[in-house]
């Protein structure tokens, strides 16, 4: 390597440390479960306990045991941990340059090699505790050998190895075996588009048809329009196979598909030797998996492989993945389009100033490993398909004629963007989630936690991972075992034994994320309102929050801490949202004095609202000033509030009716609840 190009590498390198150095001491609850997840598993290792055995993990074995290695060795903590993926990223950076370096020119490697240092998506993972940068450096690492040739069992073997990461690498992998043994040398020409459209026109017109012979919710939700409408239910994938079956059928008319050209391909396979390469895959593969994996638990392949199968449909990723961009689109969500930024620069310069003809080994592998991933089960989001991505980005990148100006171009609009995320981002202003408070929280809520008495289990492990909470190892993944292995919430939280729960940011916006997680998750946020006692609470107007339960139920009276107010419970039924001003506070703390008074801060722009409430039996005692809001119309007979089949009776001279659902107290005044 020449001292020019040396130096030139050394500055792509640190401007790769310099953007993910922010990100390194980031926060954010809404994206952080899984980082503690690792976190916790690894250190569950380094502790001696072992995955599949005594924690439940749907993962294969190596990125849980690279990560111990890791921290064992750097270090047992946030930081360190994130810095494993920063290493990987800038190995990745550096097989980058190899891989330009080897398509074309020395300059095709230092630009691609830029390109993997400014990229905004992986800007984000590689200074996170994810696996996705460990995939990042497999695949580039085994792409590099490949086009180079290096031997292919070595190749392979290594492949075998690598793919215990994560099963999101395994469609590159066989793409990649079946470009090895097939020789395959794949073309888009004008006859392959116009029978994509064609295509496309004929399951239009069939769709159409079949609409207006069998109207039905069930029809409509059947046939989706792939790429415009998401498919939702599991027969969703039949407009797709159609579609694949249509494009199949003109490729045929037009010449350009045939089965006699199959065989012909297959009768030059050499099948000793494909054999033998699968072998050598499967090896690299069982020496990890039978000592860490298999050997271990009889559960290893239910948990690892039957768990993951269930997330996803096969051939919806791709067309949700094209649907979910055109809805960004045309929400005007843009900045969510981040992941793909770096591939729209390089493609709009390639029709702008004019392209060489790129890589043919890389264009048919895309092409194929587009193929495969479309028939796994995998989920349609950018990180797990991000092979993909990555080889488009090499393609576009050895076709783009890489002059002074191109150049320039395509690393300035880059890296301005890239640089507009890293402030933009934590500010929470963004469609982009960020939990802007969770800092904050997480340290109000350390000083409580050290308190507690009893155990203690967060649903967030990450809140367990920094609080170093001595939770029961199997049940870190608590989204693992109640949505992948379908574990009934009350029974989940029975069996973790513990005599307090954090509920957190985390658990709020899952719920949000599907019917079946809402269903999970709300019922563990009920079960614990319902049958636990509020300890501490803090909650932000933006929807942060994060509060601790008490299993051992005090009162019949409980709380739920919303984002505005403190939500009355009797029994098990939700009365009203108990406030302290007529109007939405910016954050509110509340917290339990033993036995029986909560304090209460209220922080608005500019002033801060003390109060004490005290539960005796099925009364609260409030001293000051404060608004009952209830969910639907009430009656009030003197000053008895009869709401459903509850009556509130309230011992005070000030009350009014401000509206058909809300009251106003003033001065102390106790508020006894009966049915």
């Amino acid at each position: 390597m020449k001292k020019r190009t040396t130096i030139a590498l050394l500055g792509i390198l640190t401007l790769y440390v310099a953007l993910r150095v922010p990100p390194l001491f980031w926060m954010d609850e809404f994206s952080d479960y899984d980082e503690g997840t690792y976190l916790l598993i690894a250190r569950s290792i380094n502790s001696g306990y072992l995955p599949y055995r005594d924690i439940f993990a749907v993962h294969p074995p190596l990125f849980y045991y690279f990560l111990a290695l890791w921290l064992r060795i750097f270090g047992d903590n946030v930081i360190s941990g994130r810095s494993f993926s920063l290493f990987f990223g800038a190995l990745s950076v550096v097989l980058g340059y190899l891989i330009g370096k080897k398509l074309k020119d020395e300059i095709t490697g230092l630009f691609l090699a830029t390109l993997l240092a400014l990229d905004p998506f992986l800007m984000f993972y590689n200074a996170s505790v994810y696996q996705l940068t460990l995939i990042e450096f497999s695949f580039l690492l085994t792409l590099y050998l490949w086009l180079r040739e290096t031997n292919d069992y070595i190749t392979f073997f290594i492949l075998g190895v690598l793919s215990t990461v994560k099963h999101t690498i395994i469609p590159y992998t066989l793409a990649l075996l079946l470009v090895r043994c097939l020789n395959l040398d794949i073309k888009i020409d004008k006859k392959v588009i116009k029978a994509f459209v064609l295509a496309y026109l004929s399951l239009l017109i069939l769709e159409i048809l079949l609409i207006t012979l069998y109207s039905s919710k069930l029809a409509r939700n059947l046939l989706i329009f792939p790429g415009i409408k998401e498919g939702e239910i599991v027969g969703s994938f039949l407009p797709v196979l159609l579609l694949l079956v249509f494009f199949l059928l003109n490729l045929r008319i037009f010449n350009v598909f045939s089965f006699k050209m199959i065989m012909e391909v297959i009768k030059k396979v050499n099948i000793k030797k494909a054999l033998l390469i699968v072998s050598t895959f499967i090896v690299g593969r069982a020496i990890i998996e039978i000592p860490l994996g298999l050997a271990l638990s009889k559960s290893y392949f239910s948990m690892v492989y039957l768990s993951n199968s269930s997330r996803y449909v096969p051939l919806l990723n791709l067309p949700n993945l094209v649907t979910t961009i055109l809805k960004t689109i045309i929400d005007g969500d843009l900045e969510l389009l981040y992941p793909y930024y770096s591939i729209l620069v390089l493609l709009f310069l390639i029709l702008a100033k004019g392209r060489n003809s790129g890589d043919a080994k890389v264009r048919t592998l895309t092409i194929i490993s587009a193929l495969v991933y479309l028939l796994f089960p995998i989920p349609h989001y950018p990180r797990f398909l991000y092979p993909i991505f990555l080889l488009l980005l090499i393609y576009l990148a050895s076709s783009l004629k890489i002059n002074k100006w191109n150049a320039i171009i395509a690393i300035f609009l880059i890296a301005i963007f890239s640089i507009a995320l890293l402030m933009n981002v934590p500010k929470g202003k963004l469609a982009i989630p960020f939990a802007e408070h969770t800092e904050e929280i997480r340290r109000e809520a350390s000083n409580i936690v050290t308190k507690l008495n009893g155990s203690v289990y967060s649903f967030n492990p990450m809140n367990a991972y920094l609080f170093d909470l001595k939770e029961p190892v199997w049940y870190i993944d608590n989204f693992g075992i109640l949505y992948l292995q379908n574990e009934d919430p009350k029974e989940f939280i029975k069996s973790l034994n513990v005599s307090n729960i954090i509920l957190s940011t985390w658990v709020f916006a899952i719920a949000d994320n599907s019917p079946v997680l809402y269903e999970k998750y709300s019922a563990i946020i009920d079960y614990l309102t319902v049958n636990g006692s509020l300890l501490y609470g803090i909650a932000y107007s933006s929807g942060e929050k994060l509060l601790i339960y008490s299993l051992n139920k005090s009162s019949e009276v409980s709380f739920f801490l919303d984002s505005d107010s403190l939500v009355v419970y009797y029994n098990s039924s939700k009365l009203f949202k108990l406030k302290f001003a007529n109007k939405t506070p910016k954050k509110i703390i509340v917290e339990r004095i033993p036995p029986n008074t909560y304090r209460i801060n209220v922080l608005f722009d500019k002033k801060m609202i003390a109060r004490n409430i005290k539960i005796l039996g099925n009364e609260i005692v409030v001293n000051d000033e404060s608004y009952l809001e209830f969910p639907g119309d009430i009656s009030i007979e003197n000053s008895a509030i009869l709401y459903r089949n509850h009556k509130i009776v309230i011992s005070t001279a000030g009350i009014s009716t401000l509206s058909e659902n809300v009251v106003r107290i003033q001065g102390t005044a106790r508020i006894k609840i009966t049915h």
